[in-house]
């Protein structure tokens, strides 16, 4: 975690954390535990390699394609570098991006696409950024509710908070996405989080 590291998009949005953003790592979606950390940009926003590697891998991330009929088709960049693999997922690569590329930090590796293909009350584009140890990516199906992290699964959010500059937001700002995750959260979870959030908006208003 020395290593310094750079901004994946500029400007930078607030890095999601704690158990009330959906886009935190290790929430609890519906019925999976959230793998990485959702970071709402722009559609064609560009994706920056955060550190010097290698990319590694180049596949299909979402969609059809893979099964995935829910979500739009996107691409994931693997790059590996000192801090481990980094997944820059929900993207189209570069036309430079290929297997065995070396790739400078601040390097333009890919740009935003559309993930959802339904509107759910948040943004429909965003970079998906999950972490793996050297050597490693994505080697699971899903992680389970209820089971351990998978073992070569990095929370990649301490890493980005090493960089300069950096805010964090604890609670989903759009309400209508927390309306929709709370259809389905327990009662007292659900009540717990719309309190939260109207508490927190009331401090914006001060």
């Amino acid at each position: 975690m020395k290593n310094k590291l750079t901004c994946p998009l500029n400007p930078m949005p607030p890095i999601p954390i704690g158990t009330y953003h959906p886009g935190a790592f290790g929430v609890n979606r519906h019925l999976h535990v959230h793998t990485g950390v959702d970071l709402y940009a722009p559609y064609g926003c560009p994706v920056m390699a955060m550190e010097d590697g290698v990319v590694i891998r180049v596949a299909w991330f979402t969609g059809l394609v893979i099964g995935m009929p829910w979500w739009n088709d996107t691409r994931a960049v693997y790059v590996q570098g000192a801090s481990g693999v980094f997944c820059y997922g929900e993207v189209q690569e570069s036309p430079v991006i290929k297997e065995g590329v070396r790739v400078k930090q601040g390097d333009v590796i890919g740009h935003v696409l559309s993930v959802l293909r339904k509107y759910k009350g948040r943004p429909m584009s965003m970079l998906h950024l999950e972490q793996y140890s050297p050597g490693h990516t994505d080697e699971w199906d899903e992680w389970k509710i209820g089971e351990p992290k998978p073992v070569h699964l990095y929370d990649p959010t301490p890493f980005l908070l090493t960089i300069e500059g950096v805010k964090t937001i604890d609670y989903d700002p759009y309400i209508d996405s927390v309306l929709a995750y709370t259809q389905y959260a327990p009662k007292e979870v659900a009540e717990a989080l719309l309190r939260y959030v109207k508490v927190h908006d009331k401090r914006n208003q001060v």
